[in-house]
């Protein structure tokens, strides 16, 4: 097989990339503790090219807090396989969300995370996505 060069531009909502930056920095994560460092490798890279398309990306926790402006929107450029990525990451993203939406808090410290939500909102994110490709 071989790889696509070619970038192809996907204009999504901001905080869309938000959610994907956090899924790849979990996955970067996780592959870290298991030794996989190809899998760490494509994480960040793709992370840094959304890190470079974003110039206003805030610097500290707080102006993050106020960013991206409501209905902010990025065009963003990525290689049909990174795209390909980055569906399956947030798609199995998505099913680890959906397990915690079923399984009972163990501890008294109830989280109100809407795992079920974030699990559609994950789905439909990648849906587009692939049907963008």
């Amino acid at each position: 097989m071989t790889e696509n060069t070619s970038d192809i531009a996907i204009d999504l909502p901001t905080s869309d990339w938000l959610l994907i930056d956090a899924v790849l920095d979990n996955l970067a994560e996780i592959a870290s503790e298991e030794s996989d460092d190809e899998t760490v490798a494509i994480c960040e890279a793709i992370r840094v090219k959304g890190l470079e398309q974003n110039p206003g990306w805030p610097t500290n926790d707080e102006e993050l807090e106020t960013w991206p402006e409501p209905g902010q929107r990025s065009v963003m450029r990525l290689t049909e396989n990174e795209w390909g990525f980055v569906v399956e990451a947030i798609i199995e993203d998505a099913e680890v969300s959906e397990q915690i939406a079923v399984e009972p808090a163990d501890d008294e410290d109830e989280d109100d995370t809407d795992w079920a939500q974030l699990a559609s909102e994950a789905r439909s994110l990648a849906a587009y996505i692939s049907e963008s490709l």
